[in-house]
């Protein structure tokens, strides 16, 4: 299916085809349908690629620009409403911070127990769970509050994670989200860790199919120590380095903020000159 995909092809896609995003969040029928918005988005994306593709350069001098935010040192309250004074949307994180302006979306695949409760409770929030976690409690305000699973947030949508596919040019498209594990692929390195995951994968997967093409990261500071196993951060690095080709193919920018990070598999970008350029 890919081979058959070049960026010359856009040209012969019929307006028709292009997919209005806002329209199918929006949706009632998207929202209907147990899985929700997410596994919805995912599926049509791998179904039919082209339009896509297409919805990413129908404009190509206004490309869609995103932060994905993780809960490192660099993403300072600071930063952080300064991304929102410029009017920038955010993809957070896992245990994005409490404090300061809220994200636009929120993505998780690990226990939802684990987030603050402030984040589920917020309508506005448009926020992304694996399928296994629908049944999942999130965490109380307090001992007293009664137990509540993450169906009975509001405006919560699922996708379906997999770790045991290689396909790593179709990474974009396929109809599951692979979030580790087995991206390597055939070339396992010695210093692989089999179960290592990483949740800022699904906030770039998921931001694809939001439309954005242009993604820049802060707080993915995958600093070492702060991971209880040592092999952690290179085996993601690995991971990415894997699906980078397949980002470039399909021209899905993304970028560093912070120059001291570990991650460095990505083009370094200022953060002052992302705000500036799209400050509204």
């Amino acid at each position: 299916m890919l081979d058959e995909l070049k960026v010359g092809d856009l040209e012969s896609v019929e307006s028709s085809e292009v997919i209005d995003i806002t329209a199918l969040i929006d949706s009632q029928k998207a929202a209907e349908t147990i899985e929700g918005i997410a596994a919805d988005l995912i599926r049509d994306g791998h179904d039919h690629p082209h339009r896509w593709l297409h919805n990413g350069y129908a404009q190509p001098d206004d490309r869609k620009a995103a932060f994905l935010i993780g809960r490192g040192w660099s993403a300072t309250l600071a930063k952080r409403q300064a991304i929102a004074d410029a009017g920038i949307p955010v993809m957070a994180i896992n245990d994005y911070p409490k404090d300061g302006p809220t994200p636009n979306y929120w993505c998780s695949g690990d226990p939802p127990v684990y987030f603050n409760e402030k984040m589920w409770e917020n309508p506005d929030i448009i926020k992304f769970c694996a399928m296994n976690t629908i049944k999942c409690l999130r965490p109380r305000e307090d001992a007293y509050a009664p137990a509540l699973t993450t169906m009975t947030a509001p405006n919560v949508h699922y996708f379906h994670s997999v770790q045991n596919c290689t396909d790593v040019e179709s990474w974009l498209h396929t109809p599951w989200l692979n979030w580790g594990t087995s991206i390597c692929a055939a070339e396992v390195p010695a210093f692989h860790k089999a179960s290592a995951r990483s949740s800022m994968l699904i906030g770039l997967r998921l931001l694809w199919h939001l439309g954005y093409r242009e993604v820049y990261l802060l707080g993915c500071d995958c600093t070492p120590h702060h991971h209880h196993f040592p092999e952690y951060y290179e085996t993601i690095f690995h991971h990415i380095k894997q699906i980078k080709p397949a980002f470039d193919r399909f021209c899905y920018s993304v970028h560093q903020t912070n120059f001291d990070s570990h991650l460095r598999i990505f083009p370094f970008v200022k953060f002052d000159d992302i705000i500036h350029a799209n400050a509204t």
